[in-house]
């Protein structure tokens, strides 16, 4: 097996059932400069679900949200909930990552 489908394979394993759409768009995500990849969405799924079902529901998603930003990101959940299962799978989260977790601002250092 080659080395790029052998990652691919691997890849797979770890979103869960993709489509190829899918596994390019997460490529897409990873090779953006300034963005986190898949695998940092992975984890972050991972961490956010708490009864480790495989899905998202909107208390998980916003248990860590400030209370003046929940409606805000309620929104984008729902918007990231394309299947309308009201939950969040593993392909919809990594798909929407740099949109459901905003980057952390890093505080520029003064001379």
């Amino acid at each position: 097996m080659s080395k790029n489908k052998l990652m691919l394979a691997t890849v797979i394993g770890l979103v869960g059932m993709c489509s190829i759409g899918s596994l390019d768009a997460a490529k897409k995500n990873k090779k953006d400069k300034g963005t986190k990849g898949s695998k940092t969405a992975i984890s972050k799924f991972a961490v956010m679900d708490v009864n480790k079902d495989g899905f998202l529901d909107l208390e998980e998603f916003l248990k860590k949200i400030p209370k003046t930003k929940k409606k805000e990101f309620e929104a984008k959940y729902k918007s990231s909930d394309t299947d309308g299962d009201e939950k969040l799978n593993k392909e919809e989260f990594v798909l929407k990552y740099k949109e459901l977790i905003p980057p952390k601002n890093k505080k520029k250092k003064t001379k």
